[in-house]
């Protein structure tokens, strides 16, 4: 067995660690074991390089995402002698992947799906409702005067409201549908699997509901009104 300084600095573990006992248990401890199970066999029959991901627990306890290319050599009778691991940390490439699918997706003020990620789903969910036969709505709502905050109160009080506005949406509907920010002070809600399109009407209530509370921000409380289109 033989590990190189780059192993020991992405695992934390010495080199003796490592190479007294076994490889699998001392990265993958635990539950991170099943990430490998089998591969060890799999790789053993196999007579090409294979890749993988999965996660190793360092001596830290840290967990580090590791690229893995596994090449075996085989004996004269067929036979796997060695297996040759090369392991590379893509835990920061991965997190800038996630960060970069995150901010293509999402609204980067208010946390929820923007327009791009609700056309996405509207296509998948339109192909759905073709299949299935059961219906569903999209709703569509305007803040109405909260241009009129943004320049009397300023941007960050009309950040702020825009932020209760997408909690009290979100309060309104089922964990399933999608509640999304379209633009400024455009909103839209996909709602999926209607039983009954009189269940539409009760949703626009209770949106309507929503916004009859005032809003409260550091400065004060304010009262936001909105357009509905079903």
């Amino acid at each position: 067995k033989y590990v190189n300084d780059a192993g020991c600095n992405i695992s934390g573990f010495s080199r003796q660690e490592l190479v007294s006992k076994n490889f699998d248990e001392v990265l993958f401890p635990g539950e991170y074991y099943e990430q490998v199970k089998g591969l060890d066999s799999e790789n053993r029959i196999r007579r090409r390089m294979t890749d993988c991901e999965t996660t190793i627990c360092r001596k830290d306890g840290q967990q580090r995402t590791i690229s893995w290319t596994s090449v075996n050599r085989f004996d004269d009778l067929g036979k796997v002698k060695e297996v040759i691991n090369v392991g590379v940390d893509v835990t920061t490439l991965k997190k800038s992947q996630q960060e970069l699918e995150h901010l293509v997706h999402y609204d980067p003020l208010t946390a929820l799906p923007n327009r791009y990620f609700l056309s996405l789903q509207l296509k998948l969910e339109i192909d759905s409702a073709t299949n299935n036969g059961k219906p569903g709505a999209l709703i569509c709502v305007d803040i109405d005067k909260l241009k009129d905050i943004n320049e009397t109160a300023g941007h960050a009080i009309g950040d702020k409201l825009l932020k209760r506005v997408a909690t009290r949406l979100k309060r309104c509907m089922r964990e399933e549908d999608t509640v999304a920010r379209l633009s400024g002070d455009e909103f839209a809600i996909l709602i999926t699997d209607i039983e009954d399109l009189a269940d539409v009407s009760h949703v626009v209530d209770k949106i309507k509901s929503a916004f009859c509370e005032k809003f409260e921000t550091s400065s004060g409380e304010y009262t936001l009104n909105s357009s509905l289109g079903v």
